[in-house]
């Protein structure tokens, strides 16, 4: 018996896919959170994904992000999320990554920004020049 770890289905002429180099996994992974700090509490960055919308998720290291166009029409307008290292950073849709979890698990060194889909997969993903 055999099992699957990944399957090797792909779109690549969708509307949906952009043809930038990809991370390593295409699903958003649910165990990375930050802290909202509007509230005080530790937030699963899955949590915030979830319902019919597009999600902008920007990482930056104090430095907010300049305003991203997207040139997806079934993306025009996303929920923007702001995930920063910035423990002074303030403000709705900010998250703040107090021990750098939610940078390594997508992987993220640099100000970056990823496109992720309804379902929750990744859509695109690109380095932010500041």
């Amino acid at each position: 018996m055999s099992t699957t770890g990944r399957l090797t289905i792909a779109y690549p002429d969708s509307p949906l896919t952009s043809h930038a180099p990809q991370p390593d996994s295409s699903r958003v992974r649910s165990d990375a959170a930050g802290l909202d700090p509007m509230t005080g509490r530790r937030v699963r960055i899955f949590d915030l994904l979830r319902g019919p919308h597009w999600t902008l998720l920007t990482f930056d290291h104090g430095h907010p992000a300049p305003e991203i166009t997207i040139d997806n029409p079934l993306a025009d307008s996303p929920r923007r999320i702001r995930v920063t290292t910035d423990t002074t950073a303030t403000g709705p849709d900010t998250i703040i990554d107090t021990d750098g979890s939610v940078h390594r698990n997508y992987e993220i060194s640099e100000s970056a920004a990823m496109l992720i889909r309804p379902d929750g997969y990744i859509a695109a993903r690109t380095l932010i020049r500041l």
